[in-house]
């Protein structure tokens, strides 16, 4: 998919679902694109002589929010898929041409 493709998209997404899910969505989640911006802002840092270990824990620790955030949203839906699924499997059909089952004869002492 090209960039203009994708930038065609991006304003479709705009109108339907609003401009921060469309922001992401063009970047094709949340962790890419504060992946990106942190690399962008960390080479500035860099190339002005001002990158530090405090930068570094900071992208690290916003980082494992966003992936802690997306595993739990992950967690959620495939709960969601489960449980749906074993309610469709509860709904079973009862066949009325079974016959019951006979009762053993009594027995004498």
């Amino acid at each position: 998919m090209n960039i203009i493709n994708r930038f065609k998209t991006y304003q479709a997404e705009v109108q339907q679902s609003g401009i921060i899910a469309a922001f992401f969505n063009f970047f094709q989640g949340r962790a890419t694109a504060f992946a990106i911006a942190f690399a962008v802002v960390g080479v500035i840092l860099a190339f002005k002589g001002k990158l530090d270990a405090n930068y570094s824990l900071f992208v690290t620790a916003i980082q494992g929010l966003v992936f802690a955030h997306s595993c739990k949203e992950d967690w959620h839906t495939q709960r969601m898929t489960a449980l749906q699924q074993n309610n469709g499997q509860q709904n079973t059909t009862v066949d009325v041409n079974v016959q019951p089952a006979q009762a053993a004869p009594p027995t004498t002492t």
